[in-house]
Protein backbone atom coordinates (compact mmCIF):
# COMPACT_ATOMS: atom_id res chain seq x y z
CA UNK A 1 0.00 0.00 0.00
CA UNK A 2 1.32 3.24 -1.11
CA UNK A 3 2.09 5.34 2.34
CA UNK A 4 3.66 8.25 0.42
CA UNK A 5 6.23 9.03 -2.55
CA UNK A 6 8.49 11.82 -2.20
CA UNK A 7 10.59 13.71 -4.65
CA UNK A 8 13.50 16.06 -5.19
CA UNK A 9 15.48 18.25 -7.71
CA UNK A 10 17.75 21.32 -7.30
CA UNK A 11 15.61 22.88 -10.04
CA UNK A 12 12.31 24.16 -9.87
CA UNK A 13 11.36 23.53 -12.93
CA UNK A 14 12.21 19.89 -12.37
CA UNK A 15 9.97 19.68 -9.58
CA UNK A 16 6.79 21.16 -11.20
CA UNK A 17 6.99 18.86 -13.82
CA UNK A 18 7.26 15.72 -11.55
CA UNK A 19 4.66 16.80 -9.48
CA UNK A 20 2.15 17.58 -12.44
CA UNK A 21 3.38 13.77 -14.14
CA UNK A 22 2.89 12.24 -10.66
CA UNK A 23 -1.03 13.77 -10.46
CA UNK A 24 -1.64 12.95 -14.04
CA UNK A 25 -0.56 8.57 -12.98
CA UNK A 26 -2.65 9.22 -10.06
CA UNK A 27 -0.86 9.91 -7.22
CA UNK A 28 -2.66 11.39 -4.89
CA UNK A 29 -1.74 14.94 -4.05
CA UNK A 30 -1.77 14.24 -0.24
CA UNK A 31 0.44 11.34 -0.52
CA UNK A 32 3.06 12.97 -2.82
CA UNK A 33 5.49 15.71 -1.80
CA UNK A 34 7.81 17.08 -4.24
CA UNK A 35 10.59 19.87 -3.29
CA UNK A 36 13.73 21.30 -3.80
CA UNK A 37 16.21 19.75 -2.43
CA UNK A 38 20.09 19.68 -2.87
CA UNK A 39 21.11 15.99 -1.75
CA UNK A 40 24.23 16.58 -0.62
CA UNK A 41 22.79 18.45 2.25
CA UNK A 42 19.41 16.40 2.37
CA UNK A 43 18.97 14.65 5.67
CA UNK A 44 15.27 12.75 5.95
CA UNK A 45 15.90 10.63 9.16
CA UNK A 46 16.42 7.25 9.66
CA UNK A 47 14.99 4.42 7.78
CA UNK A 48 12.61 6.77 6.17
CA UNK A 49 12.20 5.18 2.47
CA UNK A 50 11.69 1.36 1.36
CA UNK A 51 12.63 2.56 -2.35
CA UNK A 52 14.91 5.29 -3.23
CA UNK A 53 15.70 5.86 -7.14
CA UNK A 54 17.51 8.43 -8.62
CA UNK A 55 18.51 8.92 -12.13
CA UNK A 56 21.65 10.64 -13.28
CA UNK A 57 21.66 12.84 -10.43
CA UNK A 58 24.58 11.23 -8.08
CA UNK A 59 27.60 12.49 -10.94
CA UNK A 60 27.01 16.19 -9.31
CA UNK A 61 27.64 15.17 -5.81
CA UNK A 62 30.90 16.18 -4.39
CA UNK A 63 31.26 13.42 -2.19
CA UNK A 64 29.88 10.16 -2.93
CA UNK A 65 30.79 8.36 -0.29
CA UNK A 66 28.93 10.74 2.44
CA UNK A 67 26.06 10.89 0.22
CA UNK A 68 25.81 6.73 0.09
CA UNK A 69 25.98 6.83 3.63
CA UNK A 70 23.67 9.07 3.74
CA UNK A 71 21.02 7.03 1.75
CA UNK A 72 21.69 3.94 3.77
CA UNK A 73 20.59 5.85 6.81
CA UNK A 74 17.24 6.56 4.73
CA UNK A 75 16.40 3.66 3.74
CA UNK A 76 14.49 1.25 5.64
CA UNK A 77 16.17 -2.13 6.69
CA UNK A 78 15.80 -4.20 3.38
CA UNK A 79 14.82 -1.22 1.40
CA UNK A 80 16.71 -0.82 -1.99
CA UNK A 81 18.40 1.81 -3.81
CA UNK A 82 18.12 1.91 -7.98
CA UNK A 83 19.78 4.71 -9.57
CA UNK A 84 20.83 5.06 -12.67
CA UNK A 85 24.22 7.84 -13.74
CA UNK A 86 26.82 8.42 -16.32
CA UNK A 87 30.22 6.61 -15.96
CA UNK A 88 33.22 7.52 -16.94
CA UNK A 89 35.43 4.21 -18.96
CA UNK A 90 38.49 4.37 -17.17
CA UNK A 91 40.24 3.65 -20.78
CA UNK A 92 39.02 6.69 -21.70
CA UNK A 93 41.26 9.58 -22.93
CA UNK A 94 40.41 12.64 -20.33
CA UNK A 95 41.26 15.04 -23.29
CA UNK A 96 38.45 13.71 -25.11
CA UNK A 97 36.13 14.09 -22.08
CA UNK A 98 36.85 17.70 -21.66
CA UNK A 99 34.01 18.93 -23.31
CA UNK A 100 31.21 17.15 -20.93
CA UNK A 101 33.65 17.95 -17.89
CA UNK A 102 33.30 21.22 -18.87
CA UNK A 103 29.56 21.67 -19.76
CA UNK A 104 28.40 19.54 -16.39
CA UNK A 105 31.05 21.40 -14.64
CA UNK A 106 32.94 18.60 -13.32
CA UNK A 107 36.61 17.75 -12.90
CA UNK A 108 35.70 13.90 -13.61
CA UNK A 109 32.81 10.99 -13.98
CA UNK A 110 32.38 8.51 -11.70
CA UNK A 111 33.49 4.67 -13.09
CA UNK A 112 31.63 1.55 -12.24
CA UNK A 113 34.12 0.34 -10.00
CA UNK A 114 34.13 4.14 -7.84
CA UNK A 115 30.47 3.44 -7.55
CA UNK A 116 30.96 -0.02 -5.94
CA UNK A 117 33.78 1.51 -3.51
CA UNK A 118 31.74 4.01 -2.67
CA UNK A 119 28.74 2.02 -2.04
CA UNK A 120 30.74 -0.39 0.10
CA UNK A 121 32.02 2.56 2.08
CA UNK A 122 28.71 3.72 2.41
CA UNK A 123 27.13 0.19 4.16
CA UNK A 124 25.29 -0.54 0.85
CA UNK A 125 25.72 -3.42 -1.34
CA UNK A 126 25.00 -4.34 -4.58
CA UNK A 127 22.31 -6.55 -5.84
CA UNK A 128 22.13 -8.58 -9.17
Amino acid sequence: MLEKISASNIVEKENLFNYEKGIRQGIPAEKFEVELLNFDEMDKGEETYDLIVANDCFLHSSNKTVLMTRIAKMLSKGGLLLFTDILEDPQACREMLTGIYNRLHLSSLGTALAYERDLSAGGLTKKQ
